[in-house]
């Protein structure tokens, strides 16, 4: 279940006690092997280049990692396209190549890494959407403002999404396991954001003008 889902949960049945959401929140994170939840300590996962690790660690706040997250994701599925003869992003958008520095936000293959296959750009994708969503909703629940974060995932992963079902058309029944975790993470991502930032437009753009009885207190409004 992804981390979006658990959040609608919560916020669907925001009477049941915090503790039963704590608990399924430790099983997501126990799934996902080499990953540390320290913003500071990031260690290397799997599914990462050293220099992503890199990256990421450098961007502290999560309104710069989500989009680092999801160039990373658009990396593996433009190396699972690349594998079926499906065009990528960037034979859609430019003829010109990539600059050298920016070669190693989203290459799919870096270094002397062994070639991989549909199943090693599919499994990374789904693990690279679980670690951006797994650290987006500590920020969330920590009351933190992370609108350009949400924006970023609602305007990119819907794009995500078409392109990995054409994926999914393309391999059919030989498609790899986790090609369906890779399709619902992704939807799961782009409605758990939508439903997030309008809860965030509300608890950041308050408006500051006077009370109709002329006070000069702030509105308290019950937005729920």
């Amino acid at each position: 279940m992804s981390i979006f889902v658990i959040r609608s949960i919560k916020d669907s049945f925001h009477g049941m006690k915090s503790t039963l959401l704590v608990s399924m929140l430790i099983l997501v994170s126990s799934s996902l092997a080499g990953t540390t939840v320290c913003f500071g300590q990031f260690n290397r996962p799997d599914f990462l280049s050293a220099s992503e690790v890199d990256q990421i660690r450098e961007a502290q706040d999560i309104n710069d990692r989500v989009p680092l997250y999801l160039s990373f994701a658009g990396a593996r599925l433009d190396g699972a396209r690349k594998l079926l003869g499906l065009p990528v992003k960037e034979e859609k958008e430019s003829k010109h190549p990539r600059k050298e520095k920016d070669q190693d936000v989203s290459a799919p293959v870096a270094g002397d890494e062994p070639k991989k296959s549909l199943a090693d750009y599919v499994n990374e994708y789904a693990d690279i959407y679980e670690e951006m969503l797994r650290h987006l909703e500590q920020n969330l629940d920590q009351g933190e403002d992370s609108r350009k974060a949400l924006k970023a995932i609602i305007k990119e992963s819907p794009e995500h999404l078409q392109r990995l079902k054409e994926v999914a058309a393309k391999v059919s029944e030989a498609a790899p396991d986790r090609l369906d975790d890779a399709l619902e993470e992704t939807g799961n991502a782009v409605d758990g954001a939508r439903k997030a930032l309008g809860q965030q437009e509300g608890q950041f753009n308050k408006p500051k003008e006077k009370d109709k009885n002329g006070g000069g207190q702030k509105r308290n409004e019950n937005l729920h």
